[in-house]
């Protein structure tokens, strides 16, 4: 087993809710996937947020589904319908950075629509 992976022979920290944290890592058994998903940064990539002249993507939203296995799932009752796209590292500096007269926050809005589906 890998290393920083749930229940390898490292040395990991687990918590009384059945959390566990390896290394840089933190597992837990909660379904929950990212609206934002990203196996490979492309380049420029997507940013939530600007400071001075750091970029990063500090800022996430995370939805339940019904299961979940490494990164296979299947959505329940809540459907991720569409959300907005985050701007890229490039397209902040050619804003003239963040906060700016247009944007007046160094983070940008996460925005995510969902559906709630009745299961027969």
């Amino acid at each position: 087993m890998s290393p920083d992976r749930p229940g390898s022979a490292d040395s990991s920290k687990s918590s009384d809710s059945g959390a566990k944290e390896s290394g840089q890592h933190f597992y837990h058994d909660l379904k929950f996937v990212p609206v934002y998903k990203y196996k490979r940064l492309p380049k420029p990539y997507p940013i939530s947020s600007m400071t001075g002249k750091d970029f990063n993507t500090v800022d996430h939203i995370f939805y339940s589904v019904s299961r979940k296995q490494d990164n296979l799932y299947r959505e329940g009752s809540l459907r991720l319908l569409s959300f907005y796209s985050l701007i890229s590292s490039k397209d902040a500096v050619e804003l003239g950075g963040l906060p700016n007269a247009g944007l007046g926050s160094d983070h940008i809005c996460l925005m995510a629509h969902f559906g709630l589906c009745n299961r027969r």
